[in-house]
């Protein structure tokens, strides 16, 4: 933990991490009409899939 940062803060925070992450997993394939997977789950080449990181990434609030 980081100094001055108590332990039931860091559980909230990870709480909000997670329920940020949850709802943008939901909203994204909404938002694109298509299917959002793991690309490390796609058999074969994914030369023609989207990379939507970037879009996760500004819905949660994480930093690159």
């Amino acid at each position: 933990l980081g100094r001055g940062v108590r332990p039931a803060q860091t559980v909230a925070q990870a709480q909000a991490f997670g329920d940020r992450l949850d709802r943008a997993l939901r909203e994204i394939p909404n938002e694109c009409r298509c299917l959002v997977v793991v690309k490390s789950a796609v058999a074969g080449g994914w030369s023609n899939a989207i990379d939507l990181t970037a879009a996760l990434k500004a819905k949660v609030g994480a930093k690159s």
